[in-house]
């Protein structure tokens, strides 16, 4: 691929101005003056994947209609910042077990399932996280029935969260006994992975 030179090293403040509107009109990400290298960064990735050589053939390719339809899928998936953990915030997690749920049960227990939404998903932690404290919730409570939707703007992180499979270090802020019921261990000792069993991962509906 051509290195990019000369004044083609930066995305220009017109090209740049042309790529916040377009984010923020498809994703609602509003990108200031401040993220102009951060967001150069990230694009340069898609420049070696079309073999371009600057920022401008690029925004060239983008806004012409053959490339809005094929690209602007790409350019969102490496704008997003996805950053997630299990278990990430656990006080909400203590809040909805201990008491969104009772309260929840005590109007609609026996009349309809408890829906909940993560937006935002990512790589997935949140909704099996979610998933995993209902499914304990519902082993105290016989007829409890949930259902979780996951949806997320980058199609990368959602093919991963649907997959289901993490590392160890990822798993770890999990309680060893949860660990032990909703994962299942893979024997390749080299590349050690842990993947959510069927029934958890069959509680998320993700788009």
């Amino acid at each position: 691929m051509p290195m990019i030179s000369g004044n083609e090293e930066s995305i220009s403040n017109k090209d740049y101005a042309r790529l916040c509107d377009l984010i923020y009109a498809e994703a609602g990400i509003h990108l200031g003056p401040d993220k102009k290298i951060m967001l150069e960064a990230r694009i340069k990735r898609r420049l070696k994947a079309l073999e371009l050589n600057s920022y401008r053939h690029y925004c060239d390719y983008l806004f012409d209609q053959k490339g809005m339809q094929e690209e602007l899928v790409s350019l969102i998936d490496v704008v997003t910042t996805n950053k997630t953990d299990f278990f990430r915030e656990s006080a909400h997690f203590d809040f909805l077990a201990q008491k969104a749920l009772p309260e929840w049960c005590s109007e609609n227990y026996a009349s309809r399932p408890f829906l909940i939404w993560s937006a935002g998903c990512s790589t997935g932690e949140e909704p099996y996280t979610m998933a995993i404290v209902l499914s304990e919730f519902a082993g105290t409570r016989p007829g409890f029935r949930f259902r979780i939707l996951a949806s997320d703007i980058s199609t990368q992180v959602l093919e991963k969260a649907q997959v289901g499979v993490y590392s160890e270090e990822t798993v770890a802020p999990i309680p060893k006994h949860l660990q032990h019921r909703y994962f299942l261990r893979s024997r390749d000792r080299e590349n050690p992975r842990v993947r959510v069993v069927p029934e958890l991962r069959q509680s998320i509906h993700f788009r």
